[in-house]
């Protein structure tokens, strides 16, 4: 199968102890399977895939926690970014409906 690479950035808060530091440009080249758009549950494979890579894009090494850490706002920008890259009828409504669920949780 082809993959296909997008090549995006995000901005990454990393905390410290006691402060924030400045933030830093995180830039990571994403890649997919065009052939998995084609279908609901491709689609979904493909945007838990992108936010495992997004993810990983935007994890530090954490003294507080002491292991990786990872900020959360730069993953969910670079998977926004991606999404829109991408520009699939599946994959948005796929991004969308997982959007919805996370609003739906996060009001408890």
């Amino acid at each position: 199968m082809f993959r296909t690479t997008l090549a995006l950035a995000a901005a990454a808060t990393v905390c410290g102890l006691a402060h924030a530091e400045e933030p830093r440009m995180v830039t990571a080249k994403l890649t997919y399977e065009p052939a998995k758009l084609t279908t609901e549950q491709g689609a979904t494979e493909v945007l838990v895939s992108l936010q495992r890579q997004a993810r990983r894009a935007c994890r530090t090494l954490s003294m507080v926690s002491v292991g990786f850490s990872y900020d959360q706002q730069c993953a969910d920008t670079m998977v926004a970014d991606a999404v829109t890259a991408i520009g699939h009828e599946n994959l948005a409504e796929s991004y969308a409906e997982l959007a919805a669920v996370e609003t739906a949780e996060s009001d408890f």
